[in-house]
């Protein structure tokens, strides 16, 4: 499952939780199967994680727009002391 904010992608899995602030994201590839984040190791989002192809879509287009809001932007404090 995976989840996004403005300020982070979380990716939850059986045996691991991962949270990637968009700064650390050197790009993002939306294809039919899968959504490929870029950065250094590749985190893949399959399709068949959402229940449908529309809620598959608009998190491909949302994480797009928080990426690109986000991707320049400094850590805040805030942030680093909530993640701990």
């Amino acid at each position: 499952m995976a989840k996004i904010s403005m300020e982070w992608l979380q990716i939850i899995s059986a045996d691991s939780i991962t949270r990637v602030h968009w700064n650390i994201v050197d790009s993002i590839a939306v294809q039919p199967d899968y959504i490929f984040l870029f950065i250094g190791p590749v985190i893949i989002i399959p399709r068949r994680d959402f229940p449908t192809e529309e809620n598959y879509q608009e998190f491909g287009k949302t994480l797009m727009e928080y990426w690109e809001s986000r991707k320049n932007k400094p850590i805040s404090a805030d942030l680093i002391s909530k993640s701990k």
